[in-house]
Formats: structure tokens, sequence, C-alpha cells
């Protein structure tokens, strides 16, 4: 028996619409809490962060998608550090609501400036605060056409993007 909230194809809109399933849909998103963040600015969400990455990243060919933080204070005790092969996702948070908290001597978002090309990685939406003395907030190296767009950054270094 087939499984009709799985089976069921949802009308698209706009041009050249393509009716896709839920699931379908829902595989565009990557919740970091489906992966076991908890967003409560104590618990540490770094291992739950890297498995949301490390999902999008074994998704072949582009592994094109959204990683989202949806409002909440996500504690790291390491940078997110995503410069392993070329990942092309956009990190999503809601505006003023969505903070990645640390306090180390890196960068809390760390992708380094070697190695294979990142096309199109986007940091959207997100406050990132990184507490340490000589911490950073942003590196964004290696990307062709990334961006870091609307987000608020609280750190000693900044943020470089090559």
């Amino acid at each position: 028996m087939t499984n009709p909230f799985t089976a069921y194809a949802f009308p698209a809109s706009g041009s050249n619409q393509v009716n896709r399933t839920l699931p379908a849909r829902l595989a565009d998103f990557k919740n970091v809490k489906d992966f076991g963040a908890v967003g409560d600015g104590i618990t540490d969400d770094w291992a739950a962060i890297t498995a949301a990455i490390d999902f999008v990243v074994g998704i072949a060919p582009s592994n094109l998608g959204t990683i989202y933080f949806p409002p909440g204070n996500y504690h790291v005790s390491q940078p997110i550090d995503f410069s392993t092969g070329s990942i092309n996702a956009i990190f999503l948070g809601e505006l003023g609501a969505s903070t990645i908290t640390g306090n180390f001597a890196d960068y809390i978002f760390r992708r380094s400036n070697s190695g294979i090309y990142s096309q199109g990685t986007v940091i959207d939406k997100l406050n990132v605060v990184n507490n340490n003395a000589s911490g950073g907030g942003i590196k964004l190296g290696a990307a062709s056409m990334g961006a870091i767009r609307n987000c608020t950054v609280t750190a000693n270094q900044g943020n470089q993007h090559f």
C-alpha cells in the first residue's frame, strides 16, 4: 500500500511547474534541529551542525541545499569547518533570532582558502558571536560566488572573504 503522505505530488507554483512530493520539498532544507541541535545557548550544538553539513556534502552531484538554523542560540565548542570538498550550501537563519556563539581562538564559520573551490556558499541572516579575545567570526575562503549577507558578527577578527 502506498503511503499517501509521501506519494502525493503537491502542485507547484510558477512557470515550468513540476509537482513534487512533500518529502522532496522538505529535503531542500536541512534543519539543524533534525540533526540534534538544541539551540538553548548551553548545549554544544557543534556535532549536530557538522552532521547537517556532512549530510549536504553527501548529496551528489551538486550538494546544493539550505542548512537552516531556526530561532535559538547555538553554542559551538569549535569551528564549524566546511573546508573539505566543494560544499554549495546556504547557511540560513532568522534575522535577529538565530545566533551561533563560541569562545575559542579560531573562526566560528571557517572555510580555508585552499583546496576545491566552493561555488555559491552563502551565510545569511545569522548572528555570529565569538567571545574569545583572538577569535573570529566568519572566514569564507576558496569560494566563487560566495556571500555573507544580513549577518551581525561580534568577534575580534571579524570576517575574511577570499
